[in-house]
């Protein structure tokens, strides 16, 4: 809608609710989960979002600082999500620039600064959803901002977490953080 300047029809809008990819037993591929939660950002209409996402019981997210947006408006959404698989990509940086330690931790800074709004957002699920029991995070890269928060979240009085799994998780500080938190 906003990309053409005009309103969702009623008839696309019951295709996004029949739409429900997780009739695929569970299972969706990354792709058509971004595309589904794109044109339901795009629609900007709260009772859609609703609607198409509050059959998901499980979603698997491949965070990067461009769908982070995507994820944390939509999951809010998700009432009887109860299962989170999540990676979160490390910043990449131009291969044919050479860049010292320092630069390098400029960058994941100025990324976790632009992700902060967003994961916050995403964050929050894990207080205020009741049914989400089992969060994992697995193959991600996390700087100390959005560890410091997620710490926050999982450690609060309302998170309902029963089983939190930690692999692979950089950098060495982040795994520590996040076990301490528990």
């Amino acid at each position: 809608e906003a990309t053409f300047g005009c309103r969702m029809s009623p008839d696309i809008k019951q295709e996004l609710l029949r739409c429900d990819i997780s009739c695929k037993g569970g299972h969706s591929t990354v792709t058509d989960l971004q595309e589904l939660l794109g044109c339901l950002y795009e629609s900007q209409e709260e009772e859609l979002v609703k609607g198409v996402m509050a059959p998901f019981k499980e979603i698997s997210l491949h965070l990067n600082a461009v769908d982070i947006m995507l994820f944390s408006i939509c999951l809010k959404h998700c009432r009887n999500l109860q299962k989170m698989p999540l990676q979160a990509a490390k910043a990449k940086l131009p291969e044919n620039v050479t860049v010292s330690e320092s630069d390098a931790e400029v960058e994941r800074s100025q990324d976790d600064q632009h992700m902060l709004p967003f994961w916050t957002d995403l964050c929050s699920i894990f207080g205020s959803n009741k049914d989400l029991i089992i969060l994992e995070i697995n193959n991600s890269f996390l700087g100390a901002t959005l560890v410091r928060i997620l710490c926050e979240q999982i450690a609060s009085d309302t998170c309902r977490l029963q089983r939190v799994m930690f692999k692979n998780i950089s950098p060495a500080d982040a795994y520590r953080n996040l076990c301490l938190a528990l």
